[in-house]
């Protein structure tokens, strides 16, 4: 099984606690599920609204002759959650992140957005909840940024919305230090693409690039 898994999910399962209850939303071909049941004996549910997705994901269990429930369900609606469960959403953006979770009470929750870290920051922690740990992967030409979520209170910079307040922590993380390098490339020319006109939105992406490259500077 090891070697169907991406370095993101071995990323994402190394964040998961042992006795934790996993509803991985979103669970695409189930990888994730049967790694943790196979070498952690960690118990999963594997949600989608596809029911493509559900059907591949069954597939892919029963070859190896798995217990693992899949749910054809819309996040966690109409779910009662255990109080030691762990929401994993990987691979979706931002918006589509917060939708599934608005109105929702879940205890914990590991997330990987495609984008707009900071907003998914800010309205988590507006929401009642702290972040906890944070990772950051490179494969396949991409970096991906994980983010452990719990209920508590939590209040964050703009710096720390954007860099990830336990991430820049730790400044000798070369991957991360790539990250944001990568995402200063990024700023530069979504701002050199935008028409002075807008300068609401070409401030914001100034201010964006000022905090990156203070970070590196120090």
């Amino acid at each position: 099984m090891n070697n169907n898994i991406s370095k993101r999910l071995l990323a994402i399962s190394s964040m998961i606690d042992d006795n934790q209850i996993v509803y991985d939303i979103g669970c695409d071909h189930a990888y994730l599920d049967i790694y943790l049941t196979l070498n952690r004996h960690i118990t999963c549910y594997a949600i989608d609204i596809r029911q493509t997705v559900v059907a591949t994901a069954k597939k892919n269990i029963a070859k190896h002759n798995l217990n693992i429930p899949v749910l054809l369900n819309n996040g966690i609606d109409n779910i009662i959650l255990p109080s030691n469960s762990i929401l994993v959403i990987a691979g979706m953006g931002t918006r589509t992140i917060l939708n599934i979770l608005n109105n929702k009470d879940f205890n914990s929750a590991i997330i990987q957005s495609n984008d707009d870290l900071p907003l998914l920051r800010q309205t988590l922690s507006n929401w009642g909840y702290q972040i906890v740990d944070e990772k950051v992967i490179f494969e396949g030409n991409y970096f991906y940024v994980l983010i452990k979520f719990q209920k508590g209170i939590s209040h964050y910079t703009s710096e720390e919305l954007l860099l990830g307040p336990v991430l820049m922590k730790n400044s000798n993380n070369k991957v991360y230090l790539q990250y944001l390098r990568y995402l200063n490339k990024k700023f530069d020319k979504m701002i050199n693409n935008i028409p002075e006109e807008f300068s609401e939105n070409r401030n914001k992406l100034l201010n964006n690039k000022n905090i990156i490259v203070n970070y590196l500077n120090t």
